[in-house]
């Protein structure tokens, strides 16, 4: 495994969550969230924000050259953002605590962790 394969994870990964999001907003009843217009508008506009972030992740290797280590770092972070944003809906109740909801936050600390790992020159 290098960086790029990595880039390439997370990019697919954000890709899935992008059409689920833009597509099947109905989703967000897993969460027991009531699924308003309002959200589902949030939701689709969520999706396309992720759509840009998983085009981010496939072309990075292909732009960055010598840089990939510092890209990786910087997107390991951003990925941790996420992570904590989901642990905090957790603290607030937000979200639930069951499978639906840990088993993404799981895949997406070992996300970041590949990010960091392969990110040292």
């Amino acid at each position: 495994m290098n960086l790029s394969l990595v880039f390439k994870i997370g990019a697919v990964w954000l890709l899935m969550w992008a059409l689920m999001n833009m597509f099947m907003p109905d989703m967000a009843n897993i969460y027991g969230y009531t699924l308003s217009t309002e959200l589902k508008s949030i939701m689709r506009g969520f999706g396309v924000s992720l759509l840009s972030l998983a085009v981010l992740h496939w072309v990075i290797p292909m732009w960055s050259g010598d840089n990939m280590p510092n890209f990786g770092q910087v997107v390991g972070a951003m990925w941790v953002v996420f992570i904590l944003m989901q642990l905090n809906d957790l603290r607030t109740n937000l979200a639930p605590m069951n499978a639906e909801f840990m088993v993404p936050v799981g895949l997406n600390v070992v996300i970041a962790a590949l990010f960091f790992v392969y990110s040292k020159k």
